[in-house]
Formats: structure tokens, C-alpha cells, sequence
């Protein structure tokens, strides 16, 4: 009977009522850490950039001209300094059958695409000579209308030569690559030490604005 009673008793509704309800100190603090929370949330926005980037895949020129020099022949090929202080080389192509000599000139007007031994199919690029000392190195890319809309002068895009390695240009001219007006194209001058091949397509990123993620959000 005292069983029945308390079961009774338990389900009565002031039981009930005293048993769901929540206490005023806990509703205080998930509100505040809440409040806390959204506090640090906004902070972080207002602190961290948000950089918006575009990706270019750039064709290195260079004015004026240079020649590619190719193989003529399947071979090894074979580089050898010439002077006393090494400022000319010499480059031969070794075959089964004989040794070929290829050129001789200044190093400070050759860019190589081989290492001394290294063996080469016919027709492949051996170096590129450089006949002008002031030539100049720029970039040229093709652009939608949509980045076109993004893309201004005078901002930096960095080119990506290797891993490790990237230098920086500014873009000198935009203009259109057709009638239509629908693709662009972009001239970037590039001011590097490190020598590009020309005709070679390399990587590159503009950034074209840096917002925080509370601008970039909220704009």
C-alpha cells in the first residue's frame, strides 16, 4: 500500500513540474557562453585576412628574340669551359659514331636545358642564347571577362619558377584579345634575377584583394 501511495505521489503533477524544471543558474551560463562564443567568433573575423587570389598560367617572352638551340642528333651531350676565368663554354654532342661540335659563346648569354652528360634525343632543346644584354623578360596570359572585372595594373603577381623558388611582376597592360571582347589578355613585366626559359608556360597567382572574413562576409 505505501508502494502504491508513493507511485501515486510521483506522478502527481506538481511532482512532475518541480522534477522538469531547469535552474536559473544553468540557463545563465549557456547563455553566456554563448554570448562569449559569438564574441570570439566576431574578434577572429575581424582579425583574420581573407586573401582572394586568381591562378594564371603565364608564357614567359622575351624582347628581343633568343635562339633555341636543338639537337641535331641522338647523343651525350658534353659542356666544357673554355679561359682562365671560365666566362665561355663550349658544347659538343658525342655519338656512337662521332663527336659533334655544337657552339661556343659567353655563359652570361646562354641558358641551358641540359646538365654536362646527360644523354638527348634529336630535336631536343639543348640551351637558349640571349644576343641582346638588355633584353627584357614579361609574361602573357589569357583572361576571362570575369577576372578581367578583377584585374587591374599595377598589382603583383607572384610566378612560381620551382618549389622553392617564386618571383614577383607587376602587371603593365590589359587589353582586349578579340573583337568581342569576351577574353583578355595580360602583360606582366618581369624584373627577376633568376633567368625564365621563354615560351615556357610557369604558374602564378595575383591577389586581387585582401579583405578580413568579417569584410568578406558582411560586404
Amino acid at each position: 500500500m505505501a508502494n502504491e501511495d508513493t507511485n501515486i505521489e510521483l506522478r502527481s503533477e506538481k511532482v512532475r513540474n518541480i522534477i522538469g524544471k531547469i535552474p536559473p543558474v544553468h540557463i545563465r551560463y549557456g547563455i553566456s557562453i554563448v554570448a562569449i562564443a559569438l564574441l570570439v567568433l566576431f574578434a577572429v573575423s575581424i582579425i583574420i585576412p581573407y586573401r582572394e587570389t586568381v591562378n594564371l598560367s603565364i608564357t614567359v617572352h622575351e624582347e628581343p628574340d633568343s635562339e633555341f638551340v636543338k639537337s641535331a642528333h641522338s647523343g651525350t651531350v658534353i659542356i666544357d669551359t673554355v679561359g682562365s676565368q671560365k666566362d665561355s663554354v663550349q658544347v659538343y654532342m658525342q655519338t656512337p659514331n662521332n663527336i659533334y661540335e655544337i657552339y661556343k659563346f659567353a655563359t652570361k648569354d646562354i641558358v641551358f636545358s641540359v646538365k654536362n652528360g646527360q644523354f638527348v634525343n634529336k630535336n631536343e632543346l639543348l640551351f637558349i642564347v640571349n644576343y641582346a644584354a638588355d633584353y627584357k623578360t614579361f609574361g602573357i596570359t589569357d583572361i576571362t571577362e570575369d577576372i578581367f572585372r578583377k584585374i587591374k595594373t599595377g598589382q603583383t603577381v607572384v610566378i612560381n619558377i620551382d618549389d622553392d623558388t617564386n618571383i614577383q611582376g607587376i602587371i603593365s597592360d590589359i587589353y582586349a584579345n578579340n573583337p568581342g571582347h569576351t577574353e583578355y589578355r595580360i602583360k606582366i613585366e618581369i624584373n627577376a634575377t633568376n633567368k625564365l626559359y621563354p615560351n615556357s608556360k610557369y604558374r602564378g597567382v595575383v591577389m586581387i584583394s585582401e579583405k578580413t572574413v568579417f569584410q568578406k562576409i558582411f560586404r
